[in-house]
């Protein structure tokens, strides 16, 4: 809010009003060579000040931020007036006392006195622009809001660049052991997702649609997930191999969310992030972060869960979406049971056991899916059934203490 020009309008109206206009036109003259002055020094001071770090900031967290600088045009505009206000000032000073009319030499100091508190208020806001330029959080939000702009503008191009920064700034914040900023981060991509799918279902798309079923051209909304979903899986490997767990678990939700986007537009759409989602618990498993696959497999019920809730699934294909589900939780059971022979099969099959449920409703009982889903879904129990029956016959060596075992020995 230019709340300086406003105080400088309400003095000039005072002055007006009251007919104080009696200014001593040389030190007016001389108050308008050093606020020109002091306004130039400001804005030289300010560059100088906030380059160097800003250099500093583009080499060690935040890709192309000098691009992101050179391409505001307020700020350019505000420099282009603040030295447009110099221009005048110093000018006007050495050229005031020229002009013979007092009226006409009033008025122009009235509206120089404006533009002084037009030109305070510029240079505040330049020096609020660069402050906040300098905080790693306010960039990711405006790469973010930059990549919503590119959605809404059909700039496929410039979202899959902004997609790439963001990416980049999360590497480098796990890097640097940022938590707070990988982790928010992490959480701007699932609503840019969700905007280039919303976008991809507006009219404006029914004639690339068209297209699309004839053959002649390219699934955008399946190119897009398939370009970020890999760089979704460097961030959570990256945040594995340095140890940040909190990165790992928002990269799990931001999934989980990107998959309900998916669900929403097509199902079809529902297999490549559950595949990657599957993939995320196995590796968290291999590097011994257990916690990320139990957080994976209760994405994966709760996906299920509000696929059926959600969804009109009336005529919809479930065979496939639900196929790369019940895989995905298979695989993490088993990945769970090579780590850990001792523990309950009854644990592992729960989450299976919830999806059968789910097909045993009223409502899903008529699908022309159920069948299908509900016997792959047997055929892995029955496989665990058998499993618990051959782990109850072996001999179990855990209880036996090492001293028992050295007397067995000694025997």
């Amino acid at each position: 809010m230019p709340i300086i020009t406003l105080i400088a309008a309400i003095l000039v109206g005072l002055f007006t009003f009251f007919g104080f206009t009696d200014f001593s036109f040389p030190l007016f003259s001389i108050g308008m060579l050093a606020a020109g002055i002091a306004i130039f020094v400001g804005e030289c001071l300010l560059y100088s000040l906030t380059l160097s770090p800003l250099a500093t900031l583009e080499e060690n967290t935040i890709p192309h931020l000098m691009r992101i600088v050179r391409r505001n045009f307020l700020s350019h505009m505000g420099n282009f007036l603040l030295f447009l206000f110099v221009f005048i000032s110093i000018v006007g000073s050495s050229f005031l006392s020229v002009i013979q009319d007092p009226q006409l030499k009033h008025g122009l100091m009235l509206g120089w006195i404006v533009f002084f508190g037009f030109a305070l208020d510029l240079l505040r806001n330049e020096w609020n622009h660069f402050t906040n330029l300098l905080n790693p959080s306010y960039l990711v939000r405006s790469i973010s809001q930059m990549a919503l702009h590119a959605v809404q503008n059909d700039e496929d191009e410039e979202v899959r660049n902004q997609l790439d920064n963001l990416t980049e700034i999360c590497l480098r914040s796990i890097e640097k052991n940022k938590l707070a900023l990988g982790t928010e981060t992490v959480q701007t991509f699932p609503p840019i997702i969700h905007a280039f799918l919303g976008s991809a279902k507006s009219i404006a798309h029914s004639i690339q649609d068209v297209a699309k079923e004839e053959g002649k051209g390219k699934d955008q909304s399946s190119y897009m997930n398939f370009y970020l979903i890999p760089r979704l899986e460097m961030i959570f490997n990256r945040a594995l191999d340095h140890g940040a767990e909190p990165i790992c678990r928002h990269v799990v939700m931001a999934m989980g969310k990107i998959i309900m986007y998916c669900a929403q537009f097509d199902l079809s759409l529902v297999s490549f992030p559950v595949h990657f989602l599957t993939k995320f618990a196995l590796t968290a498993q291999h590097h011994h972060v257990d916690e990320e696959a139990l957080l994976t497999t209760s994405t994966l019920v709760e996906i299920a869960k509000r696929i059926i809730s959600d969804i009109d699934i009336t005529y919809a294909e479930l065979e496939e979406p639900y196929r790369s589900i019940i895989t995905g939780l298979d695989a993490i059971a088993k990945g769970t049971f090579k780590k850990r022979k001792e523990g309950s099969i009854s644990l592992l099959i729960q989450p299976l056991e919830e999806i059968k449920s789910l097909f045993q409703t009223e409502k899903m009982a008529q699908h022309r899916d159920t069948p299908v889903i509900l016997q792959e879904i047997d055929s892995l129990l029955e496989e665990y059934r058998v499993l618990e029956e051959v782990m109850s016959t072996l001999p179990s060596f855990s209880s036996e203490t090492p001293k028992q075992e050295a007397d067995a020995d000694s025997e």
